[in-house]
């Protein structure tokens, strides 16, 4: 059971950065089992995102560490001690998700407030429509969250492009994994490679089919 559960973990962070094959994925599927629950399986990948920001951040050993190894403990440099970052939300307005599946997400988001400072809201269709930022998501946010402004089709290019944007003028506050919430009829594949390549990124979807070639951890909220 523990190395079933370690060789969980392990996949997990292959699949969020990205660099899960089919094959991976089956396998993970299969380690998971058919009645985990997807608040489960979206809590333990959202640590698993967050915990490696904070492995990236710590990376670095400060330079006078590295002249006098023997000398001193170690020590990261300043701008390298981990920081909580943000994580970028984006809700597709076409996903159909339900308000109770919505209440779900933002409370398993809230249960690991202690690896991020920050939240940063989209709602989109094919543009961008509405975004805010926020520290915490509480009972008048949430309300604010399940009004539908827009409806028609879906692309998440501007949503990347957005992304990609923010990250890098937000370096004082990194973003530390994105999160979408999609029917994934979308353009995903297509402009993927616009987000950052380090970027974990986790796919809610609202569908049973995944696009060829999605890099990413897809979690089926149905």
């Amino acid at each position: 059971m523990k190395s079933n559960l370690k060789l969980s973990r392990h996949l997990f962070r292959e699949v969020l950065r990205g660099h899960g094959s089919v094959q991976t994925k089956g396998i993970l599927n299969l380690l998971c089992g058919p009645t985990t629950d997807w608040e489960t399986i979206l809590r333990d990948s959202l640590r698993l995102a967050l915990d490696r920001a904070a492995e990236i951040a710590w990376g670095r050993p400060r330079i006078t560490w590295l002249t006098n190894p023997d000398t001193i403990p170690y020590l990261p440099g300043p701008a390298d001690e981990f920081i909580p970052g943000t994580i970028v939300i984006s809700i597709d307005e076409s996903a159909s998700l339900g308000n109770t599946d919505l209440a779900k997400i933002i409370a398993v988001i809230g249960e690991v407030k202690s690896r991020y400072k920050r939240i940063f809201l989209i709602k989109h269709d094919t543009n961008i429509r509405w975004q805010r930022e926020y520290e915490k998501i509480g009972p008048a946010e949430l309300k604010e969250l399940r009004i539908r402004r827009h409806f028609g089709g879906t692309s998440h290019r501007e949503v990347f492009s957005f992304i990609d944007d923010y990250a890098r003028s937000r370096a004082d506050v990194p973003i530390s994994v994105y999160l979408a919430i999609t029917d994934l009829e979308s353009d995903i594949p297509d402009c993927q490679n616009i987000l950052p390549s380090w970027l974990p990124r986790i796919y809610l979807s609202t569908n049973q089919v995944v696009p060829e070639g999605l890099r990413g951890k897809v979690i089926n909220i149905q």
